[in-house]
């Protein structure tokens, strides 16, 4: 059982004893009890390991001894780190949640370097140093490793390219120019360099900042045929530039001359773990992912990469996903891959009878759709299941009307992986072949080497080679089949197409049969068996044929050690081979039944459709009515409405007149008692003068106040807070006392009822008039805002107070408080002798 593993800062190889921070001391003494005695391994990310001793199981600051050391680079170490550092220089992302998870992933990957970079169309986000470090620690403690990735501080792109790197390959993966630029696998042959990739933001880099970066020499790299999110992306770069790199050498004797083929292996195919990595990204990218068209290319990708790895039935349950989403009967590009999809897994599964409907559906599809490159796809798929199910002259005639639509890549964007023209030639040559037409197979096998040939298909030009190999064996030209057969190997190793190398490493066998070189038919089945052995995943239909090729040579040869040895490998594959494909038989029928019974579903429900139609004209009727109903209510409602508003009305009216009858009664006396001591007493009659005027301004000043509640916001001529303003600054400045407030501008856009904006003003003026005349006050503030659903109103002062508990003269506070009630607010008055006043309203934003 592996010890537990810490990360420590700065550790110093010649200290006995070292003291670890309060975090990771809680984490090991109280989470996960360990005590005085036990062992323990600490990193310093730098790539030393030390092993440790608890002498001291304090919870903040534990203390252990040192019992070993061994330094980066130490063999027998869990350090794995290489003289030739990875960089990936990435584009903040909006979302940081999928930066962090790129760098989890980075860091599991083994990334030397990571370096966030700001481009003209990041979104930029918030970058937290400590919290993102502290990501990259956890995943390399997570992961076992004794490196922790170095971040950077972000850099401007343009700042950043413009750097000198010494002995680095440089690369930058962009979606322009798709023509231009060749796989990042078909770069990484040279491993005697670093490695540095430039990876752009979600809209990609700009044409600019592409160009900048190809003036200092970065090379442009495709990251395979789906375009990808930036995090996924650099999870994807980080997996190819981390994967190994190598090249074979092999040998081949012949009875006349050495051949000697060296090939280099631009990348070894991904492991299973390494297309784990990759499915394991782009499955958290569909979960954070909230776009239907998103999610549908990813589930393709993931169901392609498991049929890559030979796991349909995995492959199946993304392909379900894809069918639940899609609508059955439409007529798209999605549809007719799910199709295809469909019929390969039906096709590696010799379900020919299933995979045979499929691809009738996928023709159908692509007429409708009068897409070339589909019909050309579709007559190959058909031709191809005719074939399997022992109707091989029923199959030339769709392979021929295949290559009447098919052409030569690049293909739109938008489409996934098709039949390619040399598809459909090597078909036919099989066909051809089977029908012992050697004549025609051998000229549709040359086309098809010629057409793979044009768009470099090494594949395509192995298969071929293979082909032509078959073809001039049955012909008894030996040298040809041999010739073929080599070149066949040659590029199939080459481009790690080992299936096919196997194949022709059969056929090459025969052909030293046939001239019965017998020594140099075991060294070719022997190149093949090891083959065969350094990759048991091998295809088991391409291992089964050379099998069965070497069981006929020993047969031949009267071999018997050797027949047994290899009947019993072929009984092996075949009994796994029956165990595998029993499973995903199994899971694949019940998808197959469960999709059958989705169309079935589909088709009632049509059946079904058709009912509801005799209903419609009913719905209808009663749709009209409902109609004619609600709007019978909103007349009613706005008729209600018309009549609020009248009593609104009616009750300002009335008020108004009261005020007003009031005040010029006033007036009226005013005048009297004025008119009849202007002579005897001057100072008297001037006095009522004044209070004549007095009164007069209070009388505008009420009908000002009762206009301006009556108007809307958006014709309003004075805001709130212009009036709150003028009229603190007439009535306090007299008082020395200094008056601040604030009013903000949702809240003058609440107040849209005329009672509600009438009440707030007259609380606010009756405030300001009792703190007038009684606070004594040399500061006073009001503040007006919205706050959880409510308009909160407060005002301050800071005069004298009084006690609330005591009944007061006149009706000042009453009125505020009746005024609130109307609005169903609430008042609180908060004061106290010395203490100053604060009145504070809350009225729900419903009743303004």
């Amino acid at each position: 059982m592996s010890l537990p593993f810490f990360y420590k800062e700065d550790i110093y190889p010649s200290s006995t004893q070292i003291t670890l921070d309060e975090h990771t001391s809680k984490h090991m003494v109280q989470v996960l009890r360990m005590k005085n005695g036990e062992h323990l391994q600490l990193t310093d990310g730098k790539g030393s390991l030390f092993t440790c001793e608890i002498i001291d199981d304090n919870r903040k600051r534990c203390i252990v001894n040192q019992i070993q050391h061994l330094p980066a680079g130490r063999q027998g170490s869990k350090i794995q780190n290489s003289k030739f550092k990875i960089t990936i220089a990435i584009s903040l992302l909006k979302n940081t949640t999928r930066f962090e998870w790129f760098l989890e992933k980075a860091t599991e990957i083994g990334i030397t370097q990571i370096i966030p970079l700001i481009c003209e169309r990041t979104e930029k986000a918030a970058f937290k140093f400590e919290r993102l470090n502290s990501i990259l620690i956890s995943a390399m403690l997570q992961s076992q490793q004794c490196w922790l990735p170095v971040l950077q501080a972000p850099q401007s792109f343009d700042n950043f390219v413009n750097q000198k790197f010494t002995d680095t390959t440089k690369f930058i993966a962009h979606c322009e120019n798709e023509e231009k630029k060749q796989p990042l696998t078909s770069k990484l042959l040279n491993s005697s360099t670093s490695k540095l990739i430039l990876i752009g933001p979600e809209g990609d880099f700009t044409p600019k900042e592409i160009e900048l970066a190809l003036q200092n020499n970065f090379e442009p790299v495709g990251l395979g045929n789906t375009r990808l999110r930036t995090e996924t992306a650099g999870v994807v770069a980080a997996a190819l530039l981390a994967s190994k790199q190598y090249f074979i050498y092999l040998s081949l004797m012949t009875s006349k001359k050495l051949f000697s083929i060296f090939t280099f292996l631009l990348l070894a195919k991904f492991s299973v773990a390494q297309y784990a990595v990759l499915i394991d990204s782009a499955k958290k990218s569909s979960i954070n992912s909230n776009s239907e068209a998103e999610n549908i290319k990813t589930f393709f990708f993931i169901a392609d990469t498991y049929m890559e790895i030979e796991q349909y039935d995995s492959a199946q349950i993304w392909l379900n996903k894809i069918h639940a989403i899609l609508p059955v009967k439409a007529n798209s590009l999605n549809n007719y891959f799910l199709i295809t999809r469909q019929a390969e897994v039906y096709y590696y599964n010799n379900l020919q009878q299933l995979g045979l409907q499929e691809s009738r559906r996928g023709l159908a599809m692509a007429q409708a759709l009068n897409d070339s490159l589909l019909l050309a796809d579709s007559y190959n798929f058909l031709g191809l299941f005719y074939m399997n199910i022992d109707s091989v002259e029923q199959s030339i005639p769709y392979y021929k009307k295949g290559l009447l639509y098919t052409q030569q890549p690049p293909f739109p964007s938008t489409y996934l992986s098709l039949s390619k023209p040399h598809h459909l030639y090597g078909n036919l040559a099989e066909a051809y072949y089977k029908l012992k037409n050697y004549e025609s197979a051998l000229a549709c096998n040359l086309k098809s080497l010629e057409k793979a040939t044009e768009i470099s298909w090494k594949r395509g030009i192995s298969v071929a080679y293979s082909g032509l190999g078959d073809v001039y064996l049955q012909l008894q030209n030996i040298d040809s089949a041999k010739n073929n057969y080599i070149k066949g190997i040659n590029t199939a190793l080459s481009s790690k197409d080992i299936d096919v190398a196997l194949v022709c490493y059969g056929g090459l066998a025969k052909c030293h049969q046939l001239v019965q070189n017998n020594s140099n038919v075991s060294q070719t089945l022997a190149y093949g068996f090891d083959l065969l052995k350094q990759n048991p995943n091998i295809n088991r239909f391409y291992a089964l044929n050379f099998l069965n090729t070497a069981i006929d040579i020993y047969r031949k040869q009267n071999n018997n050690a050797e027949l047994v040895k290899t009947l019993e490998l072929k009984s092996s594959i075949e009994t796994a081979n029956i165990k595998g494909s029993n499973t995903q038989i199994q899971t694949i029928l019940n998808s197959g039944v469960a999709n059958e019974k989705r169309l079935l579903n589909m088709e009632v429900e049509d059946a079904k459709q058709k009912q509801k139609l005799a209903n419609t004209r009913l719905l209808m009727v009663l749709a009209a009515m409902a109609l004619l109903v609600g709007l019978f209510l909103l007349y009613r409602y706005y008729l209600n409405q018309k009549i609020a508003v009248a009593k609104m009305r009616q009750k300002i009216s009335q008020d108004l007149h009261d005020d007003i009858g009031a005040s010029l009664s006033s007036l009226q006396i005013y005048g009297a008692i004025a008119e009849k001591t202007i002579e005897s007493n001057p100072s008297k009659a001037m006095d009522m003068v004044k209070k004549i005027s007095a009164q007069s301004k209070s009388v505008m000043e009420t009908m000002n106040d009762i206009v301006w509640s009556m108007r809307k916001n958006d014709t309003a001529t004075t805001s709130l807070e212009t009036k709150v303003k003028n009229f603190g600054a007439e009535l306090l400045s007299e008082k020395n006392i200094h008056f601040k407030y604030s009013i903000t501008p949702e809240t003058e856009n609440a107040l849209v009822n005329i009672t509600a904006r009438k009440n707030i003003l007259l609380i606010i003026k009756e405030a300001m008039n009792n703190m007038a005349k009684y606070s004594m006050a040399t500061e006073a503030s009001l503040l007006m805002e919205i706050m959880n659903k409510h308009l909160v109103l407060i005002i301050f002062d800071n005069g004298i107070g009084f006690d609330t508990q005591k009944n007061t003269n006149g009706n000042g506070l009453q009125n505020i408080k009746q005024r609130a009630k109307e609005l169903n607010g609430t008042c609180t008055i908060e004061s106290g002798k010395n203490n100053g006043t604060r009145i504070k309203i809350t009225v729900p934003l419903k009743w303004l």
